[in-house]
């Protein structure tokens, strides 16, 4: 039995030593201001807790170095404390989607409570293990000084109570995101709900000869095992072109090891998760095609009717021959750039639940909600106004969020099975980045 204090109540854990600490704050105790943005990689810093007065970061840190230790999430903030660096945060603007906020919160309360003075170039240092993908660092930095100052000085950070041009009118639920009290997807629970887990392809490009998921049916736990064949409705999807399968059928192809060949549901996510080792794939493995400016003379085509998915011809203004000739100088050459990931901290997450009226509704994350309905409703053979898609905040997004991850999925699963079904990806970035094999199609 491991014993330590939480928020100022002894705790007690029976099970793994090498549970997370993250892990045991989410799920067994409710604790969802801590985040899971990089699955356990230390990258990330939404999970940073306070240990013994120190940072920790709760998804590295196993639970058998709690044994006797203090742990203070925001919850067990002093509640002064917790107001004045909310309101800080708020009143800078250092608050957008909010994911990242309830770690940096975290890391700034230990800071002042040793420095409650600090200098710019010493909070600067104090926040290398958090990252922010919406803010920037200045404004975070600036609220950060501006709580230090409230509390030296006993003060209360005010707000602008006029809205309009001209007024800097509070974001939002700007306080309820930097404290970590508004859910995002990740952090919903519902009676009853499954859990989903994704199984992805193991090599960019194969062909896919058998999918055989009697093993995995087997074990304890497992609800059911979906394949291409349980579809109803439209496989392929896509925003613009209709390019992309919800499930990778047999006999057909994969394109990245991001294309899912089949899902499970099961009871827990850590059952869906072991479920999906007992899927046997049998691939004929082929060529990739790892390099974008070779794709348009490639003997190796990605999609059928070739690599090209569309040309766009823009004229403006004097015809180019013209506009060339009567140039002072002219250069020629091969212009990269390089390719940015939209990295929002946020996991890929959606929960789906069927309704009385034969229908869903869905909770998304996406930037695009009512493609979303359109496309699901096609994959599953439904009316559209049987879709019902809410929109929950988004943690980050930068254009990123637009396509179908996992809504589609849980979308499937719930209507299949009348029960609410979660769906977690957060292997999907993960796999591709560890693994960095992808195939390219212009």
């Amino acid at each position: 039995m491991i014993k330590f204090t939480l928020n100022g109540q002894e705790t007690e854990f029976t099970g793994d030593e090498k549970t997370s600490l993250l892990h045991f704050l989410r799920e067994a105790k409710g604790i969802t201001s801590v985040k899971d943005g990089c699955s356990g990689q230390a990258a990330c810093g939404a999970c940073l807790v306070e240990l013994d007065g120190k940072p920790a970061l709760a998804c590295s840190t196993p639970l058998k170095r709690a044994v006797g230790k203090k742990i203070v999430t925001i919850e067990g903030f002093p509640e002064n404390v917790r107001r004045t660096l909310g309101r800080a945060f708020v009143a800078k603007g250092a608050v957008q989607c909010g994911y990242c906020t309830p770690g940096i919160l975290s890391r700034a309360k230990i800071l002042l409570e040793s420095n409650p003075d600090p200098s710019r170039v010493e909070v600067v240092k104090a926040l290398r293990a958090n990252v922010c993908r919406c803010t920037g660092y200045v404004k975070i930095i600036d609220a950060i000084l501006l709580a230090a100052q409230a509390l030296r000085q006993h003060q209360e950070i005010a707000w602008e109570k006029n809205t309009g041009i001209g007024y800097a009118t509070p974001k939002y639920e700007g306080y309820e995101k930097a404290l970590g009290i508004n859910p995002f997807i990740h952090d919903m629970k519902f009676e009853g709900l499954l859990f989903g887990a994704l199984k992805f392809s193991d090599h960019p490009r194969a062909m896919v000869k058998s999918i055989d998921v009697s093993a995995a049916e087997q074990l304890p736990g497992v609800i059911r095992v979906f394949t291409a064949q349980d579809i109803p409705g439209q496989r392929y999807q896509g925003i613009h072109v209709k390019d992309w399968p919800m499930l990778v059928a047999e006999g057909e192809e994969t394109r990245c090891i991001g294309d899912v060949l089949a899902g499970v549901v099961a009871q827990s996510e850590e059952i869906a998760r072991q479920a999906l080792g007992h899927i046997q794939i049998d691939y004929e493995v082929l060529e990739p095609l790892v390099e974008m400016t070779a794709a348009a003379d490639s003997p190796v085509n990605i999609h059928p009717d070739g690599n090209l998915l569309k040309e766009t011809v823009i004229c403006r203004g004097d015809p180019v021959d013209q506009v060339l000739a009567d140039s002072a100088h002219m250069v020629e050459g091969v212009f990269e750039t390089p390719f940015v990931e939209h990295a929002f901290l946020e996991t890929e997450s959606s929960i789906a639940q069927p309704d009385a009226t034969n229908g869903l509704t869905v909770y998304s994350q996406s930037q695009g909600i009512f493609k979303d309905r359109q496309q699901i409703a096609s994959l599953l053979n439904l009316p559209e106004e049987k879709v019902d898609i809410v929109q929950v905040s988004a943690g980050g997004g930068f254009g990123g969020k637009e396509d179908l991850t996992v809504q589609h999925h849980a979308a499937l699963y719930a209507m299949a099975l009348q029960r609410p079904v979660k769906e977690i990806g957060r292997a999907v970035q993960q796999e591709c980045r560890d693994r960095r094999l992808i195939s390219y199609a212009v």
